[in-house]
């Protein structure tokens, strides 16, 4: 199957499956809801018991969704057969391999910037900054600027791009890699053997780089599209919470619709 076909399928599907499409949105407008009533909450008041219903419900509510779009994606998939210790665990497992592969892109990122001497440059011109107004915290960029020569205003612009353009390209292959592990995981059920780098690298290999990358670079440019006119409606609507869950309901069957066809064909 073609990247274009993959990408057209996967984004088809919402709209195809649009009762499970329907029930998803619900699902995490519910989890929106409990995590605003908990938020409204005094801190004073807070108990451990109130503290653990917005992680517990969270995932039991992603499990469940997660159920429901494979579902739709994979037709053996019987999700009557779901139970809520099965969903629990799914959303726990998918919150676990999401953290993992953020946490490291972080971690990664960090390194390749300390070794290119990136934070080096940025703690240079802000010790210089310093010099002038010891009061960082009264800082604004218009006093920022003015602070700044010439030379230190692009040194800190090209050290600020350039960690960035590493976190993004470190997040493309890490957010890649995220999802198959999922789609793995669901094929195998072993957690260990889903996050094997060597077997998720040869599994990319055997679909092709150039298949590969163009699959990232269109997953990416849809799913970007998609997330800005969402988050746009959000602040022009009241029910921002409708539209967040929208996004989300979206992005779960866009995601693992289209890594599962990228993984199977």
């Amino acid at each position: 199957m073609h990247t274009f076909e993959i990408i057209k399928k996967a984004f088809y599907l919402p709209f195809k499956a649009y009762k499970g499409f329907i029930l998803v949105t619900f699902l995490f407008f519910i989890s929106e809801i409990i995590t605003e009533m908990i938020n409204q909450i005094e801190i004073v008041d807070l108990t451990m018991p109130i503290l653990l219903i917005d992680p517990i419900s969270g995932i039991i509510i992603l499990g469940i969704c997660i159920a429901v779009v494979y579902h739709y994606i994979d037709d053996s998939f019987d999700i009557r057969d779901v139970s809520i210790t099965a969903t629990a665990k799914a959303g726990f497992k998918d919150t676990f391999i999401e953290s993992y592969y953020y946490i490291l892109t972080i971690t990664i990122t960090a390194i390749i910037s300390y070794a290119l001497g990136i934070y080096h440059s940025i703690d240079s011109v802000i010790s210089g900054i310093m010099l002038v107004d010891n009061k960082i915290s009264s800082l604004t960029l218009p006093k920022l600027v003015k602070y700044l020569s010439p030379d230190a205003y692009h040194q800190l612009a090209f050290s600020v791009m350039a960690t960035l353009a590493i976190f993004i390209i470190l997040f493309a292959i890490s957010f890649s890699y995220c999802s198959l592990a999922k789609i793995r995981l669901k094929e195998t059920g072993n957690m260990a053997e889903s996050m094997n780098f060597i077997k998720l690298t040869k599994i990319i290999k055997s679909k092709g780089i150039k298949k590969y990358i163009n699959f990232i670079i269109l997953t990416f440019i849809v799913f970007s599209a998609v997330l800005l006119i969402m988050k746009t409606l959000e602040y022009y609507f009241i029910i921002g919470s409708v539209i967040s869950a929208l996004t989300e309901s979206f992005a779960l069957f866009f995601i693992l619709d289209s890594f599962s066809l990228f993984y199977h064909y």
